[in-house]
């Protein structure tokens, strides 16, 4: 907004409006805010409650990024005398550089995770420590017996090792994080009538899933198996 004033103050609009208004951005003009006004009215989001959840953003981050770009050359354009536009394009292009250390060293540490094979997010189920896991074996072994109803944090990686269908287990709807204090009011009874299990991954790939210790609250939880990629529980309602 700071720049955008003195851009305006400096007499740089009608050379902003000509480049935003060019045939070449002008679909980027357009898509952008119907995109957003559309995920707005629209969205229903499921598992990723939190409105600023970078996957919905996705679509439009190039049109962003090049609407971005046009509008900080239109304020370097617009210095005044003609000397300074080097200076502030430098200062522009260090800033640009100094926002990029972040996402860089995320990439850094996503490398050396995936590496050692402890990436557990979205290529958990083709990592060594995952295939090799004490959880994994005990799925691939068939140790739950085939009546009974699986509980996970990850359905997805339960039915990879074992073939079998199983449940998501108590998940707070509303918030990014899971409230402790909701647990009681949104799952009491839990499991039902008959006894079930749960297999909790760790880490737990989704922070909205109510934890074994906030699953207490509401139903019996005996361990059975204690392991650092992942716990097996044994679950009956309370009494």
């Amino acid at each position: 907004l700071a720049l955008l004033a003195w851009l305006l103050w400096r007499g740089g609009w009608s050379g902003l409006r000509r480049r935003l208004f060019s045939p070449a951005l002008q679909p980027a003009l357009v898509f952008t805010p119907l995109y957003l006004l559309f995920d707005l009215l629209t969205r229903i989001p499921g598992d990723h409650p939190e409105w600023f959840d970078d996957r919905y953003y996705l679509p439009v981050f190039a049109c962003l990024l090049v609407l971005g770009a046009v509008f900080l050359e239109q304020v370097a354009e617009s210095v005044r005398p003609p000397a300074g536009r080097r200076a502030v394009s430098l200062a522009l292009v260090g800033l640009g550089l100094l926002w990029l250390l972040y996402p860089a060293y995320q990439g850094y540490k996503y490398l050396l995770d995936a590496r050692r094979g402890e990436q557990a997010l979205y290529n958990i189920y083709n990592t060594t420590r995952y295939r090799e896991a004490r959880i994994s074996a005990l799925l691939q072994q068939g140790e739950i017996p085939a009546t009974a109803t699986i509980y996970s944090n990850h359905p997805g990686l339960v039915y990879y090792f074992s073939g079998r269908q199983s449940l998501r287990s108590p998940a707070d709807p509303i918030n990014y994080e899971a409230d402790e204090k909701l647990v009681t009011e949104l799952h009491q009874g839990w499991p039902g009538e008959m006894e079930a299990y749960l297999v909790w991954w760790k880490p737990n790939p989704y922070d909205h899933f109510f934890t074994p210790t906030h699953l207490e609250q509401v139903a019996e939880l005996k361990l059975l198996l204690n392991s650092k990629e992942g716990n097996l529980y044994l679950v009956n309602p309370k009494e």
